[in-house]
Order: C-alpha cells, then structure tokens, then sequence
C-alpha cells in the first residue's frame, strides 16, 4: 500500500493497525510522518526494521534528530528487527522498551548436521546462486574470494551466478583479479527471470 492510500485509510479510520517498514535516509523520515500520524488517531503501530546502514546513518545525524527518530521509534507498539544485535543497538541508542523489540529470525531452516559429499558424486554441474545487493555489506565479496580457493577440479564442475544491483563493477573487478570470469557471472539485476534461474 503507498503512503498516500495509508494516510487516506488512518484519516478515514478504516486500518485497526499500522504497520511499516524503516529503511535509512529519507524513508525514515517519510515513515516518521506515518507513524506520527498513526499515534495522533491512536493506531497501534508496528514497525519493520529493515536498513542495513541505519546505525551509521544513526550516527551522521545532529543530536536533535536523533532526539526525533527516538520519539518516533518509541511510540511504536512493536518494532520488529532481523537479529540480536540490532535488537541491543535500538534498545541503547533510540531508548526502545526490550519488550517491545522482537526479533524476527532467519527462517531458513540450518541443518545440525551437514552431509558430507564429494562433487564426484554428483553427475551435473553445480550451479550457484547469489540473490540480493552486490557489495561487502552482503557478503558478495567473500563469497568471490572462498570460490577462488576451491580446489581447480570443484571450480570446473561449478558456477557462481550473482544477480542483483549495487557494486557490480567493483565485483566484475574482483572477478577479474581472481581469474575467475569463466566461473562467475554478474547479470545485474533480474526480475521475473530470477525463476527461471533459480530451475536452473
């Protein structure tokens, strides 16, 4: 739902409860207006915690805008964040309750035990896939360099696709460096086709 549909929907009181995802930089702050105008008509409020760069972001601003997000923040019934940590930086930072910050884990299920198998098992090509924002924040580059360090005869039965936006040319670069171009592809971003990759 856009912020134009939300704000007709709160004024004309047609939601029982107000939830909204916070990002950095100017999503905050448009949010911060929702929020505000969810607590003025009395809204439980549910924020959704998603900026990965929020605590610098969190940093670089004066004191009294800080000041601000932490009244913002505070007047939420629930916010909701993705690990322990950011559940304490919120806490310390922006004065949150600890009652009121859940967190919501990885529902990726991790196996306690992980098969061992050889790739010589296996009859086809391995095929890789990194879904998400190329860069050093999600851990595209590491990734880079531990598929550089395969063994040769693991790398020649594999392929490492990274599909999304962001530092792409740093990573074509890296790419580079590592000798891996036959390896390692860098599609940038993809929409619908990300289905058909994923059958691959």
């Amino acid at each position: 739902m856009s912020n134009s549909n939300s704000l007709v929907d709160i004024l004309t009181e047609e939601v029982d409860i107000v939830q909204l995802e916070i990002l950095q930089r100017s999503s905050i702050f448009r949010q911060g207006v929702m929020t505000f105008l969810a607590w003025v008509f009395h809204k439980p409020i549910s924020l959704h915690a998603h900026g990965s760069q929020f605590h610098v972001f969190y940093a670089r601003l004066a004191k009294w805008m800080q000041q601000l997000l932490s009244w913002v923040f505070c007047k939420c019934q629930r916010l909701i964040v993705l690990s322990e940590s950011w559940k304490a930086f919120y806490i310390e930072n922006l004065g949150l309750k600890p009652d009121r910050v859940v967190v919501f884990y990885n529902l990726v299920k991790v196996p306690d035990e992980v098969p061992q198998r050889s790739l010589f098992e296996l009859s086809e090509k391995i095929n890789l896939l990194f879904l998400g924002r190329i860069g050093q924040w999600k851990g595209a580059f590491d990734l880079s360099i531990a598929f550089s360090l395969l063994p040769i005869e693991y790398k020649t039965r594999s392929s490492l696709i990274m599909a999304g936006d962001g530092e792409i040319e740093q990573a074509g670069n890296l790419v580079k460096t590592l000798n891996l171009e036959n390896y390692i592809k860098l599609p940038g971003w993809i929409g619908s086709d990300k289905h058909d990759i994923l059958l691959t």
